[in-house]
């Protein structure tokens, strides 16, 4: 009986102990990353938040792009040289759910569900195509030998927007986005396929992309 019970209590302490000790090491690596990003990564790059628990992890980092300037905005002075408006600025949210540790859907170090959280015009925008669906979505899995793999997804559509304001309405067909790669050390393998976009059925067509 002692020893049952003690094997429980060893039980416990790893079912424990080992996805904490996981989880540290997963947030650790994370703030390392954000880091030296501006090492090899030309936008501006910050942390918001990191919640860790004990399975699973929430964060949020915070993106700003350079969209350069409007040339609806470029104007020509006294002595007829262009004047370029400031560059616009992109700022993004990007949402991160974090699972560490062995789980049901298998054995890994962490998987990240990566994320785009919109806001104001650019969400009214997006959602007028996507509803409620993500857009994009990033998923990371890192493995137990420092492997990394994933996924980016985005669903098909196939929708009419309504008039608004000048612009008239039209009818939007996007079939989807998907793409796997994997990497180990320097060595990056991926696919991605896109089958396309079609606006207005024949009046903008881009694709497949393969």
């Amino acid at each position: 009986a002692f020893r049952a019970v003690s094997g429980l209590g060893v039980g416990a302490a790893l079912g424990v102990g080992l996805p904490y000790a996981i989880g540290m090491k997963v947030e650790s690596d994370f703030r390392a990353a954000l880091a030296t990003a501006p090492d090899h990564y030309p936008y501006p790059l910050s942390l918001l938040r990191y919640e860790r628990g004990l399975f699973s992890s929430v964060a949020e980092t915070r993106q700003v792009l350079d969209l350069g300037p409007d040339t609806d905005d470029i104007t020509i002075d006294d002595e007829g040289k262009l004047v370029m408006p400031p560059s616009r600025l992109l700022t993004l949210t990007l949402h991160h759910a974090i699972s560490h540790g062995p789980r049901l859907d298998g054995l890994r170090l962490a998987r990240f569900v990566n994320t785009v959280k919109l806001d104001g015009d650019l969400r009214v925008a997006v959602s007028r195509v996507f509803g409620a669906a993500e857009p994009l979505t990033l998923t990371i899995d890192v493995g137990l030998g420092g492997g990394v793999s994933g996924a980016l997804v985005s669903p098909a559509v196939d929708t009419t927007l309504p008039a608004d304001g000048d612009d008239k309405g039209s009818h939007f067909q996007w079939s989807g986005l998907s793409s796997r790669f994997s990497m180990s050390g320097d060595h990056l393998v991926g696919t991605l396929e896109a089958p396309g976009v079609k606006i207005d059925n024949d009046v903008f067509v881009m694709g497949p992309v393969a």
